[in-house]
C-alpha cells in the first residue's frame, strides 16, 4: 500500500504524519466542482497511521494547495470507507 506524509488535521501537533492512501484519482474540475478553482486536481482518501481516522485529501495541482476533509459524523466515514473500497 502506497504511503504519504501530512500533517493530519485531527492530531493537530504540527508534525508530519504517515497515512495510507487508500485511493487515488487524478482529473481536471471543469466547472465550479466541490466550490474549486478550475484546473487539475489530485483526490485521495487516506487513513492517518497515528489517529486511524480516515478523510479525504484534495490537491489542486496547478496552483499549489491541498484541502483536507476529515468528517467526525459516523455516515460520512462510512461512505468514505466504501469510496474507497470501490
Amino acid at each position: 500500500m502506497e504511503e504519504i506524509e501530512f500533517e493530519c488535521p485531527v492530531c493537530d501537533d504540527g508534525k508530519k504524519h504517515k497515512a495510507e492512501v487508500l485511493k487515488r484519482e487524478r482529473g481536471k474540475l471543469e466547472r465550479d466542482e466541490m466550490k474549486l478553482i478550475k484546473g487539475n486536481v489530485e483526490v485521495m482518501i487516506v487513513r492517518c497511521k497515528d489517529c486511524k481516522r480516515i478523510g479525504k485529501i484534495i490537491r489542486h495541482l496547478d496552483y499549489n494547495f491541498e484541502i483536507y476533509d476529515f468528517p467526525s459524523d459516523d455516515e460520512s466515514i462510512e461512505k468514505l470507507e466504501k469510496l474507497a473500497s470501490q
